[in-house]
């Protein structure tokens, strides 16, 4: 089979209702994305590839509702393309590709001031991108959200070695979070439901987030602690832009056993196919 983005869905727990809203697509050659392990990631069972042989990875949000709040967890790459360079020359180049968010909110009826919080994985592009709704624009796209994150994240990219990488915000991405920013220590909860879930590796701060809604089942929102579902049945596969490869794959281990606890489903917000494989 081809590979396809995941599309909007939808699951419930308890008091707590998730969307996943697409935004656009990631595209990265398996000998890019996983430089030592790209044949597991090529495993036809896996169904990660599209008709180019590329990975091919959902890009969106999540929206989080309960009867008090609704929030999104990260915010897509926006209106833009980021090519991503190859380090060699046989390998093709990747993309980014985003743009469809505010079209994917307002489908569920909902417009960029009805949010009240942007709960942050990590600062990367493909999460920050509708921060501002462009590269230049100056105003804030959801006007009334809070920003939260893990504790080191917002530091590290405020130095200036490393807000010039091609995956960091842009300035006025990194400002308007600065503006209204909650920094979260691991375990927690910024709202009732949530609790944050240190993850570190992919980059400093990176933060996973636990949803119990009262159910009996939970459910942990990964991140780019796991790209792909390969990354699930093999944790010691790195991702090429984890920043500190051996706590990725120790964040990676840490949360296999949590997702073997009774009661405990994945949410994988890049993942191929569907957002929620355990559905």
């Amino acid at each position: 089979m081809t590979a396809q983005p995941a599309p909007a869905e939808l699951k419930r727990l308890g008091s707590l209702t998730i969307r996943y809203l697409p935004d656009g697509v990631i595209r990265a050659h398996p000998g890019h994305a996983y430089p030592h392990h790209a044949h597991l990631a090529q495993a036809p069972d896996l169904d990660l590839l599209d008709d180019r042989g590329q990975l091919l990875l959902s890009v969106g949000a999540l929206l989080v509702e309960s009867p008090d709040f609704r929030v999104l967890i990260d915010a897509g790459i926006g209106p833009r393309t980021i090519t991503t360079p190859s380090p060699d020359p046989a390998i093709p180049a990747g993309a980014m590709t985003g743009g469809e968010l505010l079209d994917s909110l307002a489908t569920v009826g909902l417009v960029p001031s009805d949010i009240d919080a942007v709960l942050l994985s990590h600062l990367h592009a493909d999460h920050v991108g509708w921060i501002t709704p462009g590269d230049t624009q100056e105003q804030a796209t959801f006007p009334n959200a809070e920003y939260l994150m893990g504790e080191d994240e917002f530091a590290f990219w405020g130095r200036a070695e490393n807000a010039s990488r091609l995956t960091a915000p842009t300035k006025r991405q990194y400002d308007v979070i600065g503006s209204r920013r909650r920094d979260l220590g691991n375990g927690e909860s910024p709202l009732p439901g949530i609790t944050a879930l240190l993850t570190p590796g992919h980059t400093p701060g990176h933060t996973s987030f636990v949803l119990d809604g009262g159910s009996g089942t939970r459910a942990i929102v990964i991140g780019d602690a796991m790209h792909t579902s390969a990354e699930m049945a093999h944790p010691d596969m790195c991702w090429t832009g984890d920043l500190d490869p051996q706590a990725a794959i120790a964040s990676r281990h840490a949360l296999v056993a949590e997702l073997a606890e009774p009661g405990t489903c994945a949410i994988g917000p890049h993942f191929t196919g569907t957002v929620f494989p355990d559905a």
